[in-house]
């Protein structure tokens, strides 16, 4: 089974198979909606059209059409890949890529691909239509106000030590680590505060006493879910389900069908509070393990991007 480093003179004739593929897995999982999927293809595209990205190496196996889309640098990952036979010799050359480096790489659900290999849960991506939000009894006792902002950053202060804890036992490199700075995340996106357009910024509350907030940014029919948190003193009476259906309620009057939302791999409290609601996963973000750590021979490539036997 030749695996060949893609020549400029084919990756016209690879791009469109590939962006369907890319395309095709993502509907499937419901990581990608099918109205942006038009701009989905367009700006993948767009990325190969003066050859293969300079910071990237892409190879194919003609034999079976599989192929390998790999980000290199400090940080390797791999953008995309369609791999269906003969996936030893595909984790061979990714490591051969890496040097050995671990290697990140985003999974879809009933997709086979490399995602089966040795590797370190990241985070992952749930979704769930609105209509769909499920909750196992009545929280009458739970209702969600717009924050102050002192109450903002009470709740920036407070998710973001969550998130560091949790950032902490997610041990190992991580290449999409500073996603979770929950601080350089609100200065960059909560540019007037509380009065952000877009942003839902909510207090939970209970009877007048402020329990916790929910943070939403708002896109169209799409509501992402940035931060949920109750605070300490105030957990596992199912304030957090009732929150979120709380929020969906007011997104729905403004028109959102759809919550979405990224969750740290060790944060196993709130995964499964999300799966108790309905929330089901689109993705998982992973890092590859090497085979193993020194001392051993790792395929070499030959100048046309062939490995060596």
């Amino acid at each position: 089974m030749p695996i060949v480093e893609i020549s400029a003179s084919d990756v016209n004739a690879w791009v469109p198979c590939a962006v369907e593929h890319m395309v095709s897995v993502r509907l499937r999982s419901g990581a990608l909606s099918p109205t942006r999927a038009r701009a989905f293809v367009a700006s993948t595209t767009a990325r190969f059209r003066v050859g293969v990205p300079a910071d990237s190496r892409v190879f194919t196996c003609p034999d079976s059409g599989d192929w390998l889309w790999i980000r290199t640098g400090r940080e390797p990952e791999i953008e995309d890949v369609r791999v269906t036979r003969d996936r030893s010799a595909w984790a061979d050359l990714v490591f051969a890529v890496s040097q050995g480096q671990p290697v990140a790489m985003t999974a879809y659900p009933g997709e086979g691909s490399l995602a089966g290999l040795p590797h370190r849960d990241i985070s992952q991506s749930m979704k769930i239509a609105i209509s769909d939000l499920r909750l196992p009894r009545n929280y009458d006792d739970i209702h969600v106000r717009p924050m102050s902002a002192v109450e903002l950053d009470v709740f920036l202060a407070a998710t973001a030590e969550s998130s560091d804890r949790h950032l902490a036992a997610a041990s190992g490199p991580c290449c999409c680590r500073d996603s979770w700075n929950v601080m350089a995340r609100a200065k960059s996106r909560l540019t007037d505060g509380v009065a952000t357009p877009g942003h839902a910024l909510l207090s939970i509350c209970v009877d007048s006493t402020t329990i916790g907030g929910i943070w939403a940014e708002i896109d169209g029919k799409h509501a992402r879910i940035w931060n949920l948190y109750v605070y300490s003193g105030y957990r596992g009476h199912g304030h957090s389900r009732a929150a979120l259906l709380a929020t969906a309620e007011g997104l729905k009057r403004e028109g959102v069908k759809y919550m979405n939302v990224t969750v740290i791999a060790p944060n196993k409290a709130a995964i499964a509070i999300y799966e108790s609601v309905g929330f089901a996963v689109t993705e998982r973000h992973v890092v590859l393990q090497p085979p193993a750590v020194g001392g051993i021979d790792r395929p070499a490539l030959d100048r046309t991007g062939r490995m060596r036997a």
